[in-house]
């Protein structure tokens, strides 16, 4: 796991813009590589047999129930630190996946490479997007159908993203993210939870680390990000994550250490129940370099009511399924598992 390191981010960044200092984009060794098309990732073998948790739910007054342990994740069928639910130990703010410049911002004094904030609100980013940059490549299903919460078996991998040395400047912040959101009609308000791997959040040169992280946005675009350094994964793991929503609040969560981690627990202007659902990966790229960014996405479900989840599949069909050159998605069964990946043979270009 990476170790924190202590910048006051907004004066480096802002003074380093201000000077005019161009922080080169460093693409790592195997980029080169990376240029090559891939078939889509084989075989599907899914999450681990046994692992699969009981489905989440909404939890009343989070802030009541004990810390979660954190720490490497136990095996299945191992008995939990604290039984039943409990609410995730302190993040790291990081800046958000919004395709934009998310500056200026501040964190009520907590730097971008602060070691920890508090669960709640009060250490976190709050910015609206300005400039936006790209390409920005995504696939997976899109619905609008009402719905209470998506849940997902992700795949973590490691998608060889280019790094950006510290501080880097937003034109060059490249990221692949494994999801799951919640949102309204026209994207925001929205929250969503998985994993990602940024190069511009390297804090080891040369490092590949990959982080689970929570987003969400307001109606107004304000948005928050917290890197769960708490958590550590790996290439090779898979995670159980989902967003629930219910009684005017909605959550994300993770299954960790076999109990639902109640990430995040927000009450906000995203309505229960939400209009839009998304299970994606997802590419950021600003200077146009393609990387061999692909995962999988397995048991995917939508609640239909509080409580209630069904298998994502042809009776509840997406209003899109989404694949941006170059960059496509193999549908092994619509929709419960998928495969993002990098290939050749793709469809027409969809919008950035």
């Amino acid at each position: 796991m990476r170790k924190p390191v202590f910048y006051t981010a907004g004066v480096i960044l802002l003074a380093a813009m201000t000077a005019g200092l161009s922080v080169a984009f460093q693409p790592s060794p195997q980029s080169a590589a990376a240029q090559v098309a891939q078939q889509p990732p084989s075989p599907h073998s899914g999450p681990p047999p046994g692992s699969k948790p009981p489905p989440p739910r909404v939890v009343q007054n989070p802030e009541a129930l004990p810390v979660c342990a954190g720490g490497p994740n136990l095996a299945s069928g191992s008995p939990p630190a604290n039984p039943g639910f409990c609410r995730a130990p302190a993040a790291r703010p990081g800046r958000p996946f919004n395709n934009a410049y998310p500056g200026p911002f501040t964190r009520s004094g907590i730097d971008d490479q602060a070691a920890a904030t508090d669960w709640d609100d009060s250490g976190d980013i709050s910015v609206t997007a300005a400039q936006a940059y790209g390409p920005y490549y995504w696939g997976g299903p899109i619905g609008t159908f009402s719905h209470y919460g998506v849940y997902a078996a992700i795949e973590v991998t490691d998608p060889d993203v280019p790094v950006c040395p510290y501080p880097c400047p937003p034109s060059n912040e490249a990221h692949y993210t494994s999801r799951v959101m919640s949102r309204a009609l026209n994207s925001i308000p929205e929250i969503e939870i998985g994993w990602a791997e940024a190069g511009y959040d390297t804090l080891v040169a040369g490092a590949h680390p990959q982080e689970i992280f929570v987003e969400y946005a307001t109606g107004s675009g304000a948005r928050t990000h917290d890197w769960l350094t708490g958590y550590p994964i790996a290439p090779g793991d898979w995670i159980y994550v989902a967003t629930v929503g219910g009684g005017g609040i909605w959550q994300a969560q993770l299954w960790w250490n076999n109990q639902w981690n109640v990430i995040r627990s927000v009450s906000f202007d995203l309505p229960t129940p939400a209009p839009r659902e998304e299970a994606f990966g997802e590419v950021l790229s600003p200077s146009g370099l393609t990387f061999n960014a692909s995962g999988t996405l397995d048991q995917v479900q939508v609640a239909t009511a509080p409580g209630v989840w069904a298998q994502w599949n042809t009776a509840l069909q997406p209003t899109d399924k989404v694949s941006c050159p170059p960059y496509a998605v193999n549908y092994g069964a619509d929709y419960y598992w998928f495969q993002f990946y990098k290939s050749a043979n793709v469809p027409a270009p969809c919008s950035p």
